[in-house]
């Protein structure tokens, strides 16, 4: 009768040290590939990195450039659960928030960490995508991601009255799609040297003229 209890008990020890390892061997990634660049960084630095064997890391993630993705996955997320970003408490609270000004703090002080995340990995990704194609494809599709969460977001304040008069869904998308985006954090904060505090409010000033109706 315990048999079922054990096996359960087993199991679950089993998958939490999986998840316990594929979180080394991605910070590991992370680091390396960030520090030495994706083409000179090999699956058997990081399985040293991450205390690991390559074997347990083919067994894992399959390849290198999985690897990759997953250290994308985890930079845009901003930890390691499976949750996507538009499913995430903060992202749905700023969608139904009845104050857009509060709304749209919410999602450019989100929006900025993520960034601050994410740029140095798109930048890592973009120069090694000619040996690795792939790593452009993640990169493209994380831009498209981007808007559709940026285009859903200008949807919730346009059905709530909250959009500048006059302005599209779409146009008000491409605003804040561009203002908020990996090329301005690499400008300002990468190459400029700016705070990332300073960035965060100079997106909002800009956004608040941009797209939001006067008053709102």
């Amino acid at each position: 009768m315990e048999a079922p209890v054990k096996r359960a008990y087993d199991g679950a020890r089993r998958r939490a040290g999986s998840e316990a390892t594929q979180r080394r061997i991605v910070e590991a990634a992370t680091e390396l590939f960030l520090r030495d660049g994706y083409g000179r960084t090999s699956v058997e630095a990081i399985a040293e990195a991450a205390g690991v064997s390559p074997a347990t890391i083919y067994k894992l993630f399959g390849t290198k450039v999985a690897i990759a993705k997953r250290v994308g996955d985890v930079a845009v997320a901003g930890d390691h659960e499976a949750t996507s970003l538009a499913q995430r408490d903060w992202y749905l609270t700023a969608l139904n928030d009845p104050d857009p000004s509060r709304a749209l703090r919410l999602i450019v002080e989100h929006g900025a960490a993520l960034l601050a995340r994410i740029t140095p990995i798109i930048e890592m990704a973009t120069a090694a995508a000619h040996i690795e194609p792939a790593l452009a494809g993640f990169v493209g599709d994380g831009d498209q991601g981007r808007w559709r969460n940026n285009r859903r977001f200008i949807e919730s304040l346009q059905s709530r009255g909250s959009l500048r008069p006059g302005l599209t869904v779409e146009d008000a998308t491409d605003m804040m799609w561009t203002i908020q985006s990996p090329a301005t954090v690499a400008a300002l904060v990468m190459a400029r040297g700016w705070s990332l505090d300073r960035y965060r409010e100079w997106v909002l000033d800009q956004l608040e003229h941009a797209i939001l109706a006067k008053g709102g």
